[in-house]
């Protein structure tokens, strides 16, 4: 079986294990962070190292971002070395970056309209998104919402 090939960049607080997580899963996966001690971590148990965001996209068919700021954002996927630059058509972006996410398909230049056009898909899913499906399963099924965290 080809697995799909993910992307990610920004290995920090959460990056990190959620990248990991892909790992243990077997995806091969391509990383690039800001912070070399995580890539090396990761390289170790298995992913491959790029030098920039351009690299990280032209090696995967999809591309995670967990960065910290809509600046961040902007400059990973817009800038010169940045992921849409390499990006085949038919790839995806899926922002999950803990920033406002209206703010960024305006921070991009483009609407994710003129991507789909071009054949890149762009997808936000902010971290907020996934607390709100967590406190929905704790409303669902009282015993998670009452059991001690690890």
């Amino acid at each position: 079986m080809n697995a799909m090939k993910i992307g990610f960049v920004g290995l920090g607080v959460m990056g990190k294990p959620m990248a990991s997580h892909l790992l243990a899963k077997g995806y091969p996966l391509v990383v690039h962070s800001r912070s070399r001690g995580p890539v090396d971590a990761l390289v170790a148990a298995g992913a491959v190292a790029a030098a920039s965001p351009v690299e990280v996209a032209r090696q995967s068919d999809v591309v995670i971002t967990m960065l910290p700021d809509t600046p961040d954002v902007e400059a990973v996927l817009t800038g010169p070395d940045g992921v849409i630059a390499g990006l085949a058509k038919g790839g995806m972006v899926i922002d999950m970056s803990a920033v406002d996410g209206a703010t960024n398909p305006r921070a991009l230049s483009t609407s994710p309209v003129a991507w789909i056009t071009v054949g890149l898909l762009w997808v936000a899913a902010a971290v907020l998104l996934i607390k709100m499906r967590t406190m929905h399963l704790a409303r669902a099924v009282p015993q998670a919402r009452d059991s001690p965290r690890p």
